[in-house]
């Protein structure tokens, strides 16, 4: 019986709890995100594939900005260019986009940006662990229209 009682009070804490992360990591990295803010996106065509995306590389050495549209599938395929060991990127993405890079970990996904005037971009935080190339698969609705920014992480 108090086990289920502790469950339902975390369960009930749990957002309280994430939206206070969200505000701690949106005030630690307040001047890289609002950098983010800042950047006009600019159209881009993603490939199709990921065969394609390697064709197509991207430096993370500075941020990108970028306004594309996922093709039929609802998909879109980017291929990240990063030159450091343990590499850290933040990530603003258009909200409902699904996103996985293979052979990196995801530090934080789904953040609330509190820094941006319109609230239409989530944050997620990424740590590559080589140097080398890492493709980014985009997913959301066919068609969609989708903006994407990346940045390095900095420690201030």
């Amino acid at each position: 019986m108090k086990l289920s009682k502790i469950m339902i009070g975390l369960l009930l804490v749990s957002p309280n709890l994430v939206l206070a992360d969200d505000s701690a990591r949106n005030e630690f990295f307040a001047r890289q995100y609002q950098q983010l803010c800042e950047l006009i996106a600019k159209p881009w065509k993603v490939a199709n594939t990921a065969d394609e995306a390697a064709q197509m590389s991207l430096s993370v050495t500075e941020p990108i900005s970028i306004a594309t549209t996922l093709n039929k599938a609802g998909e879109a395929y980017l291929d990240l260019s990063v030159e450091n060991w343990d590499e850290k990127l933040i990530v603003f993405h258009s909200k409902g986009l699904d996103m996985d890079i293979a052979g990196a970990d995801v530090l934080g996904a789904d953040i609330d940006n509190q820094q941006c005037d319109s609230s239409k971009m989530t944050i997620t935080h990424i740590n590559t662990h080589e140097w080398g190339s890492y493709t980014l698969v985009l997913k959301g609705q066919p068609s969609e229209e989708v903006t994407l920014k990346i940045t390095r992480e900095t420690l201030d």
